[in-house]
């Protein structure tokens, strides 16, 4: 009896070093495969706060992603409600990536390939050929001698807004690396575009620029809990006549 009762521990004990060793695998393996098969590095995170995590390729696992850490061909980039993360490519220049976003990195020869699947992001076109921006799987390319992007897409649109910032940004569905023979829109400084999945096909969109005047940008507000006082929000839009809706998380 005594002996049957330690096979049975054994053969638990042995049970769950297998699961636990399995749960590493799955969790760590895909680190460890790539670094010892001396993955293709696309950019290494240079800020990261909050909820920011990533999944490789083929891999299953979401594992957290801190400042330091390689970003690999492929990997998929998630930000939370309340992360933030800041790319620093290998091809040159730097992506941000906002809250609540999912975006999928690779690169081609010497073009950063940017797969936006839902969210917010922004970055310079700057010493680099330029990036290929993919919405619900349809390409376009984003050139510039000097400017600054972002792009916004929500997570069930078939649309995402691209905007300039700084300078100009030609969109154009090209694949040639440089727009010859496709049909291109250049989009200036304030001005936005709407990159179409279906249509494959840039349009010009209304950008309105929103600025905050109270309370200061960068400010932190204290209440206790019990009964906060009101806030009173003020801002200054671009455009007056046009109707916006700000969120404020």
């Amino acid at each position: 009896m005594r002996k049957t009762f330690s096979i049975d521990i054994a053969i638990v004990c042995l049970a769950s070093l297998l699961f636990l060793g399995a749960m590493g695998l799955l969790v760590f393996g895909d680190r460890f495969r790539r670094s010892s098969a001396g993955g293709t590095t696309v950019g290494v995170i240079a800020a990261a706060a909050g909820d920011v995590r990533r999944r490789s390729q083929n891999g299953v696992a979401w594992t957290s992603l801190r400042s330091g850490d390689a970003v690999f061909e492929g990997d998929s980039v998630f930000t939370g409600a309340n992360g933030t993360a800041t790319v620093a490519l290998t091809k040159g220049s730097s992506l941000h990536i906002d809250a609540k976003s999912l975006l999928v990195i690779r690169s081609t020869g010497d073009q950063v390939e940017l797969d936006l699947r839902y969210g917010g992001l922004h970055g310079e076109l700057a010493g680099m050929r330029g990036v290929g921006l993919t919405v619900d799987g349809k390409r376009q390319e984003l050139s510039s001698q000097s400017a600054e992007f972002s792009v916004v897409r929500g997570e069930r649109d078939k649309i995402a807004l691209v905007e300039a910032s700084k300078g100009d940004v030609r969109v154009s569905n090209g694949q040639d690396g440089h727009g010859r023979g496709a049909k291109a829109r250049v989009i200036h400084r304030d001005e936005a575009a709407r990159v179409d999945a279906e249509a494959a096909d840039a349009k010009p969109a209304r950008s309105v620029r929103i600025e905050l005047l109270a309370p200061p940008p960068d400010s932190e507000i204290w209440t206790n809990g019990s009964a906060p006082a009101p806030v009173a929000f003020k801002w200054r839009s671009s455009d007056p006549n046009v109707k916006v809706v700000v969120e404020v998380a």
